[in-house]
């Protein structure tokens, strides 16, 4: 056998301290990759949210824990127009739940709820400045959030008094199962334009509501009402002079519903 000569050594070892150190750094690389998933804080950029799809508990948690804020008034609320329709409609039921999303109202029907049958309450207002007015007024709790018309979180801009604001958009599921309220008895919608997207991205064998409102004004309202009736929905009766249209379940909410427990 011939020997080697030093000039084919030197080539040999460089090839194979070469594929030694390749080796190694693919082998530290992929340990990064499969190690654990990134965990949200308070203080997390809303940015590391835009790609988790809307039943991660990671992405409720982060809801729950930076956005819903408590109740920090007293009830003191009596307004007789709304009480003869919403007695009606809910037959005087006291501790219902509800979610009211683009509340920009002072006082409506679900404060009503509120203030004299004992319900509790989420009331979401993205808009900064209107929100700071209803956070102060309203025994309820709130989020000063918008609802994405997707699956994912996404982020939209407000034009403020201090100019134009980013607001970040959470799934309605996702806020949902933030407030522990998959199962509801009112949710209420003032979106306008975008409340038949918002209903469709909704695992509706994940959640039960007894009762969806949706604005007389809405574009989307026949997609609305015929999504809605597939669904297992009617248009309430006890709805005349109002500025919604109320649709009711049909059928008495299941008791498998899962509850998101964080």
């Amino acid at each position: 056998m011939t020997c080697m000569t030093p000039r084919l050594i030197s080539i040999f070892a460089f090839l194979l301290s070469f594929t030694i150190v390749m080796s190694l750094l693919f082998y530290v690389t992929d340990l990064k990759d499969r190690g654990p998933r990134k965990v949200l804080t308070a203080y997390s950029p809303d940015s590391d949210l835009l790609n988790i799809p809307q039943e991660e508990p990671i992405l409720i948690k982060h809801i729950q824990t930076k956005y819903l804020k408590y109740p920090n008034v007293s009830k003191d609320v009596d307004d007789e127009k709304y009480k003869s329709n919403i007695n009606l409609m809910f037959n005087d039921m006291t501790n219902g739940k509800f979610i009211e999303v683009g509340a920009s109202e002072e006082f409506g029907s679900t404060q009503i709820l509120v203030d004299s049958l004992n319900w509790t309450g989420l009331v979401i207002e993205p808009h900064p400045d209107r929100y700071l007015d209803i956070a102060k007024l309203r025994h309820v709790h709130t989020a000063n959030i918008c609802i994405s018309p997707t699956y994912y979180p996404r982020e939209a801009s407000f034009k403020s008094v201090k100019g134009h604001i980013k607001i970040t958009c959470f799934p309605l599921y996702s806020v949902m199962a933030a407030f522990k309220s998959t199962n509801l008895d009112l949710l209420k919608l003032n979106l306008k334009e975008a409340d038949y997207q918002v209903l469709k991205t909704l695992p509706w064998t994940k959640v039960c509501i007894k009762v969806i409102s949706v604005p007389v004004k809405s574009k989307d309202i026949s997609m609305v009402t015929k999504f809605l009736s597939n669904h297992g929905y009617q248009p309430n009766e006890h709805t005349e002079n109002t500025q919604h249209y109320y649709f009711s379940y049909k059928k008495n909410c299941p008791s498998n519903i899962r509850i998101v427990r964080m």
